[in-house]
């Protein structure tokens, strides 16, 4: 990934480092905002629970209303209005359902865009790398185990590729010369450098930063 061309040895394996922690930084605040959002929008069931409040007082209403309706003359019409009155406190009752369920739904769909919407293109950018980067490790140190005599070419050569003209020119005043003639050792050494190890090969057994 060119984009996250670190430098060598150490600094870079420091810089890693920073990185690592920087991205798990970045990740729990979010994490953290999402949290605080979707509890906070949670609360607002409270609505939901008035509502369902109201509608048992007026499901009682309605009831002692019902009870009038033995009351000569005006019974009759009582009872239509404790009808009414009930009618009322169903709806109440299911639109206090429908309003906690959809706050429910609300607040974790909210809080999980809060976590996943920032987190998600830092982890597709940084992870991969990571991931690329010890599978690269593990790679070579199996090659060095085998005594695969061509791992130092080929680290040579991704060192013409990767690695700036002043760090090329550092180790070598024609590192080009070099490859082409067999010559691989200083340019191998410095893409070891670059992938993290200190030593030529001692440092394979080391722990990846």
């Amino acid at each position: 990934m060119a984009a996250l061309h670190l430098p060598r040895g150490a600094r870079g394996r420091r810089i890693v480092r920073l990185l690592d922690a920087a991205f798990l930084v970045w990740a729990l605040l979010w994490l953290g905002a999402g949290v605080l959002v979707a509890r906070d929008l949670y609360r607002l069931r409270q609505v939901s629970d008035t509502l369902d409040s109201s509608a048992q007082a007026l499901d009682r209403t309605g009831q002692a209303l019902h009870k009038l309706d033995s009351i000569p003359l005006i019974g009759g019409d009582i009872g239509q209005v404790g009808n009414r009155v009930e009618d009322a406190a169903v709806q109440t009752r299911e639109s206090a359902r429908r309003s906690r369920a959809s706050i429910t739904e609300l607040s974790w769909l909210l809080g999980f865009c809060i976590v996943l919407i920032p987190a998600v293109p830092a982890a597709a950018v940084w992870v991969p790398y990571r991931l690329r980067r010890r599978h690269e490790r593990q790679a070579l140190r199996r090659a060095f185990q085998r005594g695969d005599v061509r791992v130092r070419e080929h680290l040579a050569r991704r060192a013409l590729l990767d690695l700036s003209y002043d760090e090329l020119v550092g180790v070598s005043p024609d590192p080009w010369a070099d490859v082409d003639a067999g010559r691989y050792d200083a340019l191998a050494d410095l893409e070891l450098q670059r992938l993290g190890f200190d030593e030529r090969l001692g440092a394979l057994g080391e722990p990846e930063p």
